[in-house]
């Protein structure tokens, strides 16, 4: 009886492997196809339309057919910042979202990953006075989902309420595209604890780890290096540095799969 128990636990024990292994590699291949479709947007010739109001900026980015493929939205008032960068299907589908909150008392980094109007995951960070991270969540959010028609309604609503929409000045008419940050440009960290290390190596000493949203500039570019769950990328030393000190924060190498690709003029 005692040996039938044992063996009835460890077939439990499997099968709840098996199944996790299985989630899993569902899971990673599902991101893997949202990661494909991400570079095929930012290696799109795109249409750039751009809004000001009093909230801040917003860079719509279109493609042949008016479909919106991806959204830059930076929102700054007294005591908050808000930036987060959409990218969107051919169908309309919300597939990735990288986003950073912030006010005068917390902090809230995250990615999330969708597929069909479902997240599958969101990785979140929060100040440590919330002692919460890795949230996950089940169903998506309304308030972070952006369609043509919702930005149409969006503005609609700022207008009716009196609020001025500024249309940018018409300048360059070309196509842009977004491309693997260059020497001197500035971008962000699209992911969470981000590792900035001493040396162009996995197994260097860390020196600060980054999160969703900090702005970086790029000071040399290393070698190109394939990681089986990253893909294929050079190595970037980079320097964080905050406005109002001296010295940089952190000068450091930081592999390319974590860097925002930057907009380019095509």
């Amino acid at each position: 009886m005692r040996k039938l128990f044992i063996q009835s636990i460890q077939i439990v024990i499997c099968l709840l492997i098996i199944q996790n292994t299985s989630y899993a590699d569902d899971s990673n291949s599902l991101i893997s196809e949202i990661k494909e479709e991400i570079k095929t947007i930012n290696n799109s010739a795109l249409t750039k339309d751009g809004h000001t109001t009093f909230e801040g900026h917003m860079f719509l980015y279109y493609d042949i057919k008016k479909r919106i493929r991806k959204v830059i939205r930076n929102i700054q008032y007294p005591g908050s910042i808000d930036m987060r960068i959409y990218y969107y299907t051919k169908k309309g589908e919300l597939c990735f979202l990288t986003f950073k909150d912030s006010d005068e008392v917390s902090e809230f980094y995250g990615n999330a990953y969708f597929k069909h109007k479902k997240i599958l995951k969101i990785d979140t960070y929060y100040n440590r006075s919330y002692g919460e991270k890795d949230v996950k969540y089940n169903i998506l959010p309304k308030t972070i989902l952006y369609t043509v028609d919702s930005v149409k309604k969006e503005f609609e609503r700022w207008i009716v309420s009196g609020s001025p929409v500024k249309m940018p000045e018409k300048g360059y008419t070309g196509n842009y595209s977004f491309i693997v940050p260059r020497v001197n440009e500035r971008t962000t960290i699209n992911m969470n604890s981000v590792l900035v290390r001493e040396a162009i190596s996995a197994n260097s000493r860390v020196l600060k780890k980054l999160n969703t949203g900090t702005k970086i500039k790029i000071l040399e570019i290393g070698p190109k290096e394939t990681k089986k769950k990253w893909g294929t990328h050079n190595w970037y030393k980079i320097m964080q540095k905050f406005s109002w000190r001296k010295k940089p924060e952190v000068v450091g190498w930081v592999f390319g799969s974590f860097l925002e690709p930057v907009e380019h003029r095509n």
